[in-house]
């Protein structure tokens, strides 16, 4: 595992830009100080996610990443509709289908963040028992922006660069000695023209002695390479400005700054090659400060989002440079600009959470108000989605009845593609490696890694059993993706978006989040294929009222094909509980598709209702989509409650002209109330 902090976050991002556009597809996974507000509250499993994203939300702008993990894949075996090259060398048996590189980014805010570190005890915990080391979170930890922070930082770095590189022009124009005497401040008093005397004068006996090699550094006997420099008495700021102004217009040859945590000036006798080292390492240094310690982690995050959204990565922009020699200071400032490339997908685990997160941290640190919005948002930066907890769940029949949290489902998965994989390290694995820490499970990396196989596993099982990618001679394979050439198909392709469940991501309820539904709050579908019109809702059942007596209800249901009713419950509470129509099918002409597997599940639902209605007779049964409907009427007329009726007695009296034309409201202080004596 390379473990990316400050110290080494320059060569190891550089390291994650050359590899990222390369990239058959982005693993992410991350570790947070806390992922829920609040006490534990039992949400209603029928609640839509746009009724459950209001307290989802406050996690993500409440608490902070701790560790970002992200794993690259990479095909590196042989298409099967290439031929290789005559100077290739052929492969060897054993060679990786696919290698990966794991990046463990640290994460903390910088000293001038105004973010909030909020640790939530339960989650403290649970990373102090799988060995986060918080002491290299804290100290190590790598700042971030988000994009509007970045961008100004960059727009003001660059400024700058390009004043300093005028003022370089300008240097060979000295102003007249009457332009200087006209903006040069006057002493007055008679204890600071003594020390302005005596200051000068320490400094010319400086300049007219020998350099020697002890004072080659400085006056107090600190090494310094550059050249030979003196420190002058502290003083104030209105001294400190004579002497910069006398001593610039009487020695223009030496430099003066600032010596390090003091206000003293330093003056820097240099040759003509130590100014000019000089000047390359405070270049050097300006640069490396903006990336490590103001932009820090928006590089990655901007990296992956320019990828994800088909540019390519601008590596002569002050961001993604690799160095300052790289950087080209005259060219116009954009974060997103480029040719269109393939868009390289991001793959999470049970994502949603991990997504809002790198909003709150890179984009804006509140989401938005409404789910919609926030849907936009994150489909904006990564337009290519894939869960891998929705894989397993709804896309590969394989998987889809097993335990599908991440440790088991990789266990399982990887028997399948063992060998086939190998981890690659940076080249110089000194840098970041740490060998205190070994790779395991809940560590950002590790996880990404079993999130990137699962993908990969999962993906080629669909790929199997349909024949989306099957040729006459076997399995298809293209370079950069391998096997999963449906990475390569239009982004809009349905057949695509089915059988992978592009953009769809788990939620804990029936329904997934669909990061493409974004016309209606409405719109997200229900998970395990089932239907809001042919799934019931029944309600005001007797407590006694057991599952069996549910599942018996509706069991032996054959629809006019003779097809069998295949149903899911879901209890809600003691007293009420869904039956849905289900028809999850990954095999291609093994169900019914697109319009005939709806006309199916409405014609199974309407069997279910008539059952259903048949044995709960004193109970309340209609289809979830009217339940739904109904509830959002109730919180339109809560959002905008109807003006008050007039009463009757009102209504009679302006039918016979009284009161008619009064002023609903009256204007100005009340009149008094005559008196009667």
């Amino acid at each position: 595992m390379v473990v990316v902090t400050k110290a080494n976050f320059i060569e190891q991002s550089n390291d994650f830009l050359n590899h990222l556009p390369t990239a058959g597809f982005i693993a992410i996974d991350e570790e947070m100080t806390g992922i829920s507000v609040g006490p534990f509250q039992r949400v209603p499993k029928d609640d839509p996610p746009s009724k459950q994203y209001p307290r989802l939300k406050k996690a993500p702008e409440t608490y902070s990443i701790i560790q970002l993990g992200v794993a690259l894949f990479h095909y590196t075996g042989q298409p099967s509709n290439q031929q290789p090259s005559p100077t290739a060398s052929a492969p060897r048996e054993g060679d990786p289908d696919w290698t990966v590189r794991r990046y463990n980014f640290f994460c903390f805010p910088g000293k001038d963040s105004d973010r909030s570190v909020v640790l939530n005890p339960g989650a403290v915990a649970f990373l102090h028992q799988h060995n986060i080391s918080f002491d290299k979170w804290t100290k190590e930890g790598i700042p971030f922006m988000t994009e509007g922070q970045s961008k100004e930082s960059v727009q003001r770095y660059i400024a700058k660069a390009l004043e300093e590189e005028a003022n370089e022009q300008e240097q060979s124009k000295q102003p007249s000695v009457q332009e200087a005497s006209q903006r040069r401040v006057r002493l007055r008093r008679t204890e600071d023209i003594d020390f302005f005397t005596r200051t000068m004068a320490s400094l010319r006996s400086w300049l007219d002695s020998p350099v020697t090699v002890p004072e080659a550094a400085n006056n107090n006997g600190a090494a310094n390479p550059e050249g030979a420099c003196f420190l002058l008495p502290d003083c104030n700021s209105f001294m400190r400005r004579a002497l910069y102004e006398s001593i610039g217009q009487e020695y223009p040859s030496l430099v003066l700054d600032k010596a390090p945590g003091t206000t003293r000036i330093r003056v820097w006798r240099l040759s003509d090659e130590e100014k000019d080292r000089r000047e390359k390492r405070l270049k050097r240094e300006a640069w490396e400060n903006l990336i490590v310690e103001r932009v820090g982690l928006f590089r990655i995050f901007h990296a992956i989002s320019q990828v994800c959204r088909g540019f390519e990565l601008e590596r002569d922009s002050a961001i993604l440079a690799a160095s300052l020699q790289d950087v080209d200071l005259h060219k116009e400032a954009s974060l997103y600009r480029g040719a269109r490339n393939r868009k390289i997908p991001v793959v999470v685990h049970n994502g949603f959470m991990d997504l809002c997160f790198l909003s709150t941290h890179f984009i804006q640190q509140s989401l938005p108000d409404s789910l919609i919005d926030c849907k936009r948002m994150i489909h904006k930066y990564f337009p290519v989605v894939y869960d891998t907890k929705i894989l397993a769940s709804e896309c590969s029949s394989m998987y889809q009845n097993n335990d599908t949290r991440l440790g088991p489902l990789y266990e399982r998965v990887v028997t399948h593609i063992e060998g086939r994989i190998e981890v690659q390290t940076s080249q110089d694995t000194s840098a970041g490696a740490d060998p205190t820490i070994t790779s395991e499970e809940h560590f950002a990396d590790y996880d990404a890694y079993m999130t990137g196989v699962c993908y990969l596993g999962i993906c080629q099982n669909i790929h199997r059993v349909s024949d989306h990618a099957n040729t006459s001679s076997g399995v298809l394979t293209k370079p950069n993706v391998g096997t999963l050439v449906h990475l390569l198909d239009p982004i809009d392709d349905p057949q695509i978006r089915k059988l992978f469940g592009r953009n769809l991501l788990h939620q804990m309820s029936m329904y997934s989040l669909d990061l493409e539904a974004i016309k209606s709050e409405s719109d997200d579908p229900l998970c395990r294929g089932m239907n809001k019109s042919a799934s019931y809702r029944v309600a005001g059942i007797p407590t006694s009222t057991n599952t069996r007596d549910i599942v018996n209800s509706v069991s032996g249901l054959v629809d006019r094909l003779g097809r069998p009713v295949n149903f899911e419950v879901v209890w809600l509470d003691d007293t009420s509980f869904i039956v849905a129509a289900s028809c999850r099918h990954t095999r291609p002409g093994a169900e019914a598709q697109g319009a005939d597997a709806n006309e199916m599940l409405l014609e199974h639902g309407n069997l279910i209702y008539t059952s259903l209605k048949e044995r709960f007779r004193t109970s309340t049964v209609m289809s979830l989509q009217q339940h739904l409907e109904e509830e959002e009427e109730k919180r339109v007329s809560e959002r905008n409650p109807a003006p008050p009726q007039a009463s009757m007695v009102s209504r009679m009296l302006s039918w016979i002209g009284i009161g008619a034309n009064q002023p609903l409201v009256m204007e100005g202080p009340p009149t008094k109330k005559r008196r009667l004596d």
